[in-house]
């Protein structure tokens, strides 16, 4: 429940976009059929249905970013960890590994083996 929130606040704000959206469809379409099809009824079941999807919009596009904000939070938490693993096991050896293990091994290592390959290349 709380391993992805940034990704059930982005869900969350979708649902309550498509509901409020649906809702003043409904809305619209029941004041079309009040006012009996009239020009009248036409322009302001339109305006009902305009309002409601900008409303919708707006209200979700910030429910939204602060979801993608905690989403690319956690992904950088998560990268300086394991940053942050690799450069204690580099500073406990007393060294960097050589520069083609550097490049072929360009992203940052998410297991604690890949850590170990450098730990036993330098022991050689």
């Amino acid at each position: 429940m709380f391993k992805n929130s940034g990704g059930s606040i982005k869900a969350l704000a979708v649902f309550i976009f498509i509901i409020v959206l649906l809702c003043g469809i409904a809305f619209g379409a029941y004041l079309l059929y009040l006012h009996q099809y009239s020009t009248r009824g036409i322009v302001f079941a339109a305006f009902v249905v305009v309002v409601s999807f900008a409303g919708a919009w707006l209200a979700t596009l910030f429910l939204y970013s602060y979801g993608q904000l905690v989403q690319s939070n956690e992904r950088a938490e998560k990268n300086l960890v394991a940053l942050n693993k690799k450069l204690d096991l580099i500073i406990i050896n007393g060294g960097f590994c050589s520069i083609e293990e550097q490049e072929e091994d360009s992203e940052v290592p998410s297991d604690e083996e890949e850590y170990e390959e450098c730990e036993e290349d330098e022991e050689e």
